[in-house]
């Protein structure tokens, strides 16, 4: 591909601006320009606190988890519809990140996050396991490929290198850490940590998954000092009702409108949080839940927030 245009800084708005300008030169910086490291600190460069910046500017980190996984159909779904997902979480609820759980996504939808200028963390396949060595070989290889294919993407600011809700395993997060950096070294690294201790942390951002509440009401625990610290899960699977559908009570449907608002608002409350993505973008097909389950999903009612 030719270059058609010279390459500048880019933003949420206009991420769409520069998909296109993916050449042999640039991919290594993510298929366009992005200013110097001293400049673009994603979700704090160098494992330092203070949140998130773009081009020099701090931003709030306000966006939602994304399963793929489609009630009634799975994976089968079309391309058209694999886009409508990106322009509800961009246009409809207003956010500027997706975190893609927990594994990579179709590239129609990553086509649409480019163009929107929808931020995203993409992360590897995997779900609270880890295997033994031959497992863990998949696993390594597992990132590689995901990097290798969607690294040229404006839109991926960071790799999901350790699996979501697993133990510490330090020399397999090591690695494929270090494989994530050898492919592209332009993005930081995470995972989705269901426990809160940095002692054998081993990526570049910690994320935590946050489902504490008091007396009916969401609250956030407080950030960890000295690390770059995002919430990576909030509200929708633990909080709360059991389920959150269309067809509930206006009542129903604004308790849960309520715990994502006060989940947030805890997120702006002190700078040491990069932000927060609740859980979780849309209705999912899921067996898995006990009583949250209903007729096979998962119904956490994100998507009606902006009804």
């Amino acid at each position: 591909m030719t270059r058609e245009a010279a390459l500048t800084d880019w933003d949420d708005g206009d991420i769409a601006t520069f998909a296109h300008l993916v050449t042999g030169s640039t991919r290594a910086r993510g298929g366009c320009q992005r200013p110097p490291d001293d400049q673009f600190q994603a979700v704090g460069a160098d494992r330092r606190p203070g949140g998130f910046y773009l081009n020099g500017e701090r931003m709030q980190i306000f966006g939602l988890n994304r399963h793929q996984l489609f009630p009634y159909t799975g994976m089968a779904m079309a391309a058209r519809l694999q886009r409508r997902d990106a322009e509800i979480l961009k246009h409809d609820l207003n956010c500027n990140m997706v975190r893609c759980a927990h594994y990579p996504p179709s590239p129609h939808f990553l086509d649409a996050c480019d163009e929107l200028g929808l931020m995203v963390w993409e992360e590897s396949p995997g779900w609270q396991y880890v295997g033994g060595a031959a497992w863990q070989e998949q696993a390594v290889r597992d990132v590689a490929g995901m990097v290798t294919r969607d690294r040229s993407r404006p839109s991926v600011i960071v790799w999901g290198t350790r699996l979501n809700e697993t133990a510490d395993h330090p020399g397999l997060y090591a690695r494929t850490r270090r494989i994530a950096g050898e492919l592209d070294g332009s993005r930081q690294t995470s995972g989705a940590m269901a426990h809160r201790s940095a002692a054998r942390w081993d990526e570049d951002v910690f994320a935590y998954n946050d489902y504490h509440a008091r007396r009916g009401r969401a609250r956030l625990l407080p950030p960890l000092p000295g690390v770059p610290y995002l919430i990576s899960e909030a509200v929708g699977a633990l909080s709360g009702r059991s389920a959150y559908r269309w067809i509930d009570t206006g009542a129903v449907l604004a308790t849960q409108a309520f715990l994502h608002a006060q989940a947030h608002n805890g997120a702006r409350s002190d700078a040491g949080y990069a932000g927060l993505l609740g859980w979780v973008g849309f209705d999912y097909a899921s067996l898995n839940g006990g009583n949250r389950i209903w007729r096979a999903l998962k119904t956490p009612g994100s998507s009606i927030l902006s009804a």
